[in-house]
Order: C-alpha cells, then structure tokens, then sequence
C-alpha cells in the first residue's frame, strides 16, 4: 500500500500531505476495527469476489451458448471446438486419479484426474471427449449434455462415456482390476 501512495505521490497525483492522512486514516481504522474486523472485511471481500467470478462464469458460459444456437442457426452445425468450451468440467482434468481409456485405433491411453472429475466419469456425469483445439490436452472431460450434442454433431468425437449402471470395476472405484476375493 506504501508503493501505491509513493507512486501516486511521485506522479503529482496526490501531495504529501494528502498521503499521510490517508495513512493516518487507513491506520486509525485498522485500530478501530481490529483483528476481527479486519479478518471479517477480507472474508466479505473475498465473497464478493468469488460471487462476482461466478457471475461472471455464467455470463461468459451464456454468451458462449447464444452464440453457438447462432452459428447453429446461420450454418445448421455447430463448431467442435465451442461445444467443448461450452461444456467443459473445470476442476476435473489434472488430479491424482489415472483414468484409462482406449481410442479408436486401440491404442490405450490415460488423463490424470482431480477426484471429482474421476467420481463423474465413473458414475456417468461426465465423458471424455476430443479437446478439438479448447485446451492444450488433446482430450478434455466434459457434461454429458454437451457429449451428446458433440455426438451428433460430429461423430466420433466423444471417447469415453457411461451409462451410470456400466461399472466395471472393483469396490474401491478402480476401473478394470477385479474386486478382492
């Protein structure tokens, strides 16, 4: 905070003596508030920033969906990429879960999930798709709504994805290893 005031000071924005009274005041409230106070401040700005994200989230994701029913409507198909964007699971790439799956040409590969993103993908509220250029990994994880339109909009696209009843693995959540006897 002194580096805003002596930066502003030596730009000729605020004089000295402007300086030191907002000191003055920032320091006679921090004692008047005191440790409570000021802890209760940086929580309510801390909501008000993770609220204002998350508006901000929701418009972007509402922008996003405007402008593919646009496209949608101008060309009658949709670009990959922005449905992957649209409906992609933030949080769930990038954990210490290894998710095996294999790809069209057998080859056998994995993404490295949060614990959540790999509970999705078991349970069957997730699949994972081409990233079609939205993210740096080639396959991202994704809502199953958006899988189902990338689906029909371009086939082949999405890789993996359950029903939630097609659990193949044992009672711990491992895909693929047998259960203990």
């Amino acid at each position: 905070m002194a580096d805003m005031r002596e930066a502003l000071r030596k730009a000729g924005l605020v004089s000295e003596k402007q300086a030191r009274q907002a000191k003055h005041k920032q320091r006679v409230h921090r004692k008047s508030v005191g440790h409570k106070g000021l802890d209760e401040e940086r929580r309510q700005k801390e909501a008000e920033h993770a609220e204002e994200a998350s508006a901000k989230r929701d418009r972007d994701r509402k922008l996003e969906q405007e402008r593919i029913d646009q496209a949608r409507d101008v060309e009658g198909k949709v670009d990959p990429k922005s449905l992957v964007t649209q409906g992609i699971i933030r949080g769930a790439m990038g954990g210490p879960k290894q998710y095996f799956f294999t790809l069209p040409g057998g080859q056998i590969t994995f993404l490295e999930l949060s614990d959540s993103g790999f509970k999705r993908l078991i349970d069957g509220s997730a699949a994972i798709v081409e990233s079609h250029g939205a993210s740096r990994q080639a396959y991202c994880v994704v809502d199953p709504s958006a899988a189902e339109t990338l689906e029909q909009e371009s086939p082949g696209s999405v890789l993996e994805k359950r029903s939630p009843d097609s659990f193949e693995g044992d009672r711990r959540g491992r895909p693929g290893r047998p259960g203990p006897r």
